[in-house]
């Protein structure tokens, strides 16, 4: 079945048959409202495993997340988890001698999120490096385009490099006019002369 056709009034009867089955057995076999939760994501999950079609399937735990904290926590991790890297930056080397880079992922939800990786290095004895590592840490913000999350992977990197470079301040506590992001300070424009008027 195409993943954009919508599920058929015979499916989603089915689905509704089916939850309401497994939520009687979840609430007959349980003392406590974790019990029950546990029997019913066991059923929901033993249900899934035998659908085949994968949009009968979707279908089914998206309905059964309605009635399930824990089913729909999951649903939301798996969504917001990312399903491949798309976008790579360069690697910068800070004054504090890290070495990271801007990273944008697609999540399984088809959005993309950013990420500032950082490299680890081990070095051997002879001073050569033996191993290396990166470490990612994923931005919580979803973006819809591929563009704002390079964007704000690459904000991300430099707001670490002048951090790094200034730890005493963060760089998003730091406000600066106009005339000081063009190299001027706001002593000069005090020191003009006011404007004359033209008669």
């Amino acid at each position: 079945m195409d993943e954009e056709k919508p599920i058929s009034r015979f499916a989603q009867g089915f689905v509704a048959r089916k939850l309401e089955e497994i939520r009687n057995q979840a609430f007959a076999g349980s003392d406590s409202y974790r019990e029950f939760e546990n029997n019913f994501v066991e059923g929901v999950l033993g249900v899934e495993k035998r659908i085949r079609r994968p949009d009968l399937s979707r279908y089914l735990m998206n309905e059964a997340a309605k009635t399930s904290e824990y089913l729909r926590q999951v649903q939301d991790a798996l969504a917001n988890g990312i399903r491949k890297i798309v976008w790579n930056g360069p690697w910068v080397h800070t004054d504090e001698g890290r070495t990271i880079r801007g990273a944008v992922g697609r999540t399984y939800d088809g959005k993309y999120r950013s990420a500032e990786v950082s490299l680890y290095e081990l070095h051997g004895p002879t001073g050569r490096v033996a191993f290396s590592g990166e470490s990612s840490q994923w931005n919580d913000k979803p973006y819809t385009h591929k563009e704002q999350a390079i964007f704000a992977a690459r904000e991300t990197v430099q707001r670490s490099v002048e951090r790094d470079r200034h730890p005493e301040e963060s760089v998003t506590s730091r406000r600066r006019s106009g005339a000081e992001k063009y190299g001027a300070s706001e002593t000069l424009s005090q020191e003009l002369p006011g404007q004359r008027r033209s008669r």
